[in-house]
């Protein structure tokens, strides 16, 4: 029998200190985020964690 169970994927708001730049990420775990997508700095913090 087929598996229905509902996959929930995680997700976060984060902020980037070097360019200041507001980002959110789903559909990973947002301990993964590692670097900023506009400026590729790693000074990333996570404002908000969420679940998708």
């Amino acid at each position: 029998m087929e598996d229905l169970t509902l996959n929930i994927d995680a997700g976060g708001r984060f902020k980037c200190d070097n360019c200041n730049v507001i980002f959110e990420v789903y559909g990973m775990d947002a301990n993964d985020v590692e670097h900023c997508p506009v400026c590729g700095s790693g000074k990333v913090w996570i404002i908000e964690e969420m679940m998708i």
